[in-house]
């Protein structure tokens, strides 16, 4: 949105010195109102997620789910697709990924995620899955 301010600005100032024409304004306007409703709706959608996982307080002390969408790679070209822990990002709270499952003779990881601003006990609990899952 910043830039496409600052794009607007520039364009602004060239019309006035007779550099580009009144619809190159225009559509850098657009371009601006795009920008910012497109930012909005994210921010709205971040935050109805956000709502929605707040919901669970109190139901549940926080959620599991895998960190991947397979077991690790042997070779270590390539670690595996992000999509499964970004989401949690867009929650804000702590998540720990943790390598107690295996499929194909190969670490698989759980993720353990909590409820924003619970960190201290997230992480408890993570401790107590790993201690309880992991072999010593």
């Amino acid at each position: 949105v910043e830039i496409a301010q600052k794009q607007f600005d520039n364009n602004k100032a060239l019309m006035e010195q007779g550099f580009i024409s009144q619809t190159a304004l225009q559509n850098a306007m657009a371009s601006l109102n795009g920008s910012k409703a497109t930012y909005m709706a994210a921010v709205a959608a971040r935050q109805a997620l956000r709502d929605r996982v707040a919901a669970f307080a109190g139901r549940v002390d926080g959620f599991v789910m895998l960190a991947s969408s397979g077991p690790a790679v042997q070779d270590h070209a390539w670690t595996g697709s992000r999509h499964y822990p970004t989401p949690w990002t867009m929650v804000a709270g702590p998540a720990f990924s943790l390598p107690v499952l295996a499929a194909e003779d190969l670490p698989l990881g759980l993720q353990v995620a909590g409820f924003i601003d619970t960190d201290a006990e997230t992480c408890a609990v993570s401790a107590f899955v790993r201690d309880t899952l992991l072999p010593r």
